[in-house]
């Protein structure tokens, strides 16, 4: 039995030079929709930009991401007060005069499947099912945030929010900004304020202070399956950390490893990461644990948050050697002063995306609006 033919777009994508979504978005907008709006709404404000999910925003895709939700498109931000008014005439404008595609991709595409996705469609006259979102800042946030983040956001409402989430919203790039608003948001959520930082990352040094020993208490016992299992979820805790000390936001799981290479200071993480992984026994992983770890605490030192703590892996009461990451959380949580972050102490439960494993629930934020009681009272 032959296997399906890929979409057209897709083939294109593969046997040639591959158009990063990100620059096409872009090109997409400055040639076509730019030109098109001054012409058919001259003066009006707008901001246009190509931010949210999708790996094409961080810069993340390869051809095989073509295949759904992924082409010549962008948002259309509008003043809330003028959306019920000019959202469906620009639509109508668009799904028109667009034309039917754009440098060989599809400017149409199919309803949402059933896996709530879109794919292009080929051949397609107007008026043109497009992928430019028309919304406003304060929609768009509500729907992957749940609230308005240009309200007053609390320290407990930054815990309720996946970084995940406000990398969406704080990557990609804008392309016109005349309303100032999207602009506004992206500052606001540019990075964690001070005190909600430190907070979070005594949390993660926290979860890795429960696990570093595991990888060697299994492996002594003959677990070697159970080393690599606890070793695997404890590369993904130190990956995060590495972000929180980059003061940077981490993506979501399958682009972890890939943005892990672009911090500036801690991407010498990742060969020695690959190379605990692929350790044949678990005194192999502890050692090659060791470096790692001493990078993680020199970065912590070099914040100067703390009195400077040691670097070098110790032997604990059972033999094991570890960084004793304890110390740093313990650190960390005495530079806590705001008083919403206090009340979770001691407990250093972290935000959401440290306190949940579920994909599922992460990405709702009705789900998430329910721990708010969580964090209210500590």
């Amino acid at each position: 039995m032959n296997a399906p033919e890929p979409p057209s777009d897709l083939s294109a994508a593969v046997e040639g030079e591959f158009l990063p979504g990100l620059t096409l978005a872009r090109e997409f907008f400055t040639e076509v929709v730019q030109p098109l709006l001054a012409e058919q709404t001259p003066g009006f404000p707008y901001a246009a930009a190509l931010i949210g999910p999708g790996s094409d925003v961080l810069g993340f895709d390869t051809p095989v991401s073509s295949d759904h939700d992924w082409g010549p498109r962008l948002q259309l931000f509008l003043p809330e007060r003028e959306l019920p008014e000019r959202a469906s005439l620009l639509d109508r404008v668009l799904a028109s005069e667009l034309p039917n595609e754009f440098r060989g991709f599809s400017t149409c595409f199919a309803p949402v499947d059933a896996n709530g996705q879109r794919r292009p469609r080929a051949n397609a006259r107007p008026p043109l099912d497009h992928l430019i979102e028309i919304t406003s800042v304060g929609r768009y946030s509500r729907r992957l945030l749940g609230f308005d983040p240009l309200e007053r956001m609390s320290a407990q409402r930054w815990l309720l929010v996946p970084q995940e989430r406000l990398l969406e919203l704080t990557g990609g790039e804008v392309f016109l900004d005349s309303v100032g608003e999207l602009t506004s948001l992206r500052e606001r959520l540019d990075y964690y304020p001070k005190q909600v930082w430190i907070y979070l990352m005594a949390a993660q040094w926290r979860k890795i202070a429960r696990r570093e020993a595991l990888v060697s208490r299994a492996g002594v016992g003959g677990d070697d399956l159970g080393s690599r299992l606890v070793l695997a979820g404890l590369v993904r805790e130190i990956v995060r950390l590495a972000f929180l000390l980059d003061r940077r936001y981490a993506p979501w799981d399958q682009w972890l490893a890939r943005a892990l290479t672009r911090l500036p200071h801690a991407s010498r993480l990742a060969p020695l990461l690959a190379r605990a992984l692929s350790a044949y026994d678990w005194m192999q992983r502890e050692l090659r644990l060791m470096d790692a770890y001493a990078i993680l605490a020199a970065l912590h030192n070099n914040l100067g948050l703390t009195e400077p703590l040691e670097t070098a892996s110790e032997r604990g009461p059972r033999g094991f050697l570890t960084i004793h990451a304890e110390r740093f959380a313990s650190a960390l949580a005495e530079k806590i002063e705001d008083d919403e972050l206090k009340m979770l102490l001691p407990a250093l439960a972290g935000s959401v995306d440290q306190l949940l494993a579920s994909d599922e629930a992460l990405l709702d934020p009705a789900l998430l609006a329910r721990l708010s009681d969580f964090y209210a009272g500590g």
